[in-house]
């Protein structure tokens, strides 16, 4: 066991990853129950997963305050900054669904009228964006455990949060014009009232 100081530069505090962990979990539990009930599609399911990982890393979090070793420092880390990016995943499927089902976007040949992107270039693009992030967060983690790159594991990641941030601003300037765009109306069904 080490010093949480020594992994954290700081000494974890007590009492607000418990609750925190609680909050997620609740989370994860509700929506798996609303994904379900409403029958939803399927890939709504990212959304629970990622709360429950959020839980757990909180968790790992907690078990860090007591004990501290490099296994649950990783896993806290990884725990904790890996699920976001799945979290945005949902928000990209969501943009092309609106996209595609607004029908602004197809003609007869399946080429952009309105609309310059296809929903499945949309959800494609933005995916492998978030890939890379992740991948680059990942690789930080797994530098923080040699010693001595503790400088190019926090800039690793750093890098891998920038990069997300970038795409996820792109990701806002398109979801804007989407939903300015008064011809990206989603007719409701049945199953959306």
């Amino acid at each position: 066991m080490t010093n949480p100081e020594y992994y954290f530069s700081y000494k974890p505090v007590n009492i607000a990853p418990e609750i925190v962990a609680v909050i997620f979990l609740t989370i994860a539990v509700l929506t798996t129950i609303q994904v379900f009930k409403s029958r939803g599609p399927k890939w709504l399911l990212v959304l629970p997963v990622t709360a429950f990982c959020e839980a757990v890393g909180y968790a790992f979090r907690v078990v860090c305050i007591y004990w501290t070793t490099l296994g649950t420092f990783t896993a806290t880390s990884l725990f904790l900054l890996l699920p976001p990016n799945a979290l945005a995943l949902t928000n990209y499927k969501t943009l092309g669904e609106v996209v595609r089902r607004s029908r602004v976007l197809l003609s007869d040949h399946q080429k952009p009228k309105v609309f310059w992107l296809k929903p499945r270039f949309l959800t494609w693009f933005f995916f492998t964006s978030d890939v890379f992030s992740f991948l680059l967060q990942g690789v930080g983690v797994g530098i923080s455990t040699q010693d001595g790159k503790r400088d190019l594991a926090k800039y690793t990641v750093l890098g891998g949060l920038y990069v997300q941030l970038f795409f996820f601003a792109v990701f806002l300037v398109i979801t804007m014009y989407v939903l300015v765009d008064r011809r990206f109306v989603v007719a409701c069904g049945p199953r959306d009232v």
